[in-house]
């Protein structure tokens, strides 16, 4: 049995390490805090990459539809406007890169307009619709050190193979010697916060645009 001198100082061991503990396990709730909080805003601006993804495909798909309809005596259809994809309006390479914001959409002209006209317009609203998806793609957090990229392939039957992107006669839903695009786009984005050694979040998606 202990003496009293003996268990001296056995109460302030015990306090210190349940001190210690106790700190052990706020440090670690707190990283799981952090954790957590770093899952929920990536959520939040996939999210948010997916929406401005989704507003510029219908963007596209709008203009499609104009296109198509400038001139109903065209062959082929105007849409896509180029047959090179590096040379399709929408596409954003360090080329292409907008150097300031568009914020007023141009107007569209009457429908018993000119063809000329229709063209004139249907140039200026492909360039608005690259320019405002490329600036809020660039909103997003550590964006501008990653520009988002869009690459176009326009489905030509010459580029119809087994491996084609586009949906040509190898599977059976189109049969136009032009008609539509496939659109990839890629937006990545990096919180202030993130280890700037890590790679940062990207989305990516493909659309058939027609």
């Amino acid at each position: 049995m202990l003496t009293l001198r003996q268990q001296s100082g056995v109460m302030l061991l015990e306090a210190l390490i349940g001190v210690l503990l106790f700190s052990v396990g706020l440090i670690a709730m707190m990283g799981l805090q952090a954790n957590a909080l770093a899952t929920v805003n990536e959520t939040k601006f996939r999210g948010e990459a997916a929406f401005i993804a989704e507003q510029f495909i219908s963007d596209m798909r709008n203009d499609a539809a104009y296109a198509n309809t400038v001139d109903p005596a065209a062959s082929p259809p105007l849409f896509p406007a180029a047959t090179l994809a590096e040379t399709s309006p929408y596409t954003i390479n360090a080329s292409t890169f907008p150097s300031s914001k568009t914020t007023t959409p141009p107007t569209a002209p009457a429908a018993n307009a000119a063809v000329a006209t229709k063209q004139t317009y249907l140039s200026q609203k492909t360039a608005y619709t690259m320019n405002r998806f490329y600036f809020a793609a660039k909103a997003l957090p550590g964006a501008a050190d990653y520009a988002p990229v869009v690459e176009v392939t326009p489905c030509l039957r010459a580029a119809w193979t087994s491996a084609s992107i586009c949906p040509g006669p190898t599977n059976g839903l189109l049969g136009a010697d032009l008609y539509g695009a496939v659109v990839e786009i890629q937006m990545q984005w990096k919180l202030p916060t993130a280890n700037p050694t890590s790679e940062p979040p990207k989305y990516s998606t493909v659309a058939y645009i027609m």
